[in-house]
């Protein structure tokens, strides 16, 4: 395998992770906007504001954990393993023959 096949694998890794990082975000303000909508919903009874931030909160809720996790570990294998195979050669060059 060629050193530049290496650096897609490490490119894939590392855009793997943002992937991650990008759906933890989205997750997060799902959560946000449920809380917020969930308030508002407390303080007056009907509100369309309220309503189309839960229901914009249930579309961003759609992404799971499960999901997350395993994106973000095999970004984290995929970039370390490049990573790693890298150092390896440089400590221990291939035989001559």
């Amino acid at each position: 395998m060629s050193r530049r096949s290496g650096s897609l694998v490490l490119y894939l890794g590392l855009s793997l992770l943002l992937l991650a990082l990008f759906l933890m975000v989205l997750r997060y303000l799902g959560v946000v906007f449920a809380t917020s909508a969930k308030a508002q919903l407390a303080l007056q009874t009907d509100n369309a504001e309220a309503m189309v931030l839960l229901h914009l909160a249930q579309i961003l809720n759609w992404v799971r954990w499960r999901w997350i996790a395993y994106i973000l570990s095999a970004g984290v294998v995929l970039t370390l393993w490049d990573t790693l195979r890298g150092l390896w050669s440089r400590v221990r060059p291939p035989r001559q023959r």
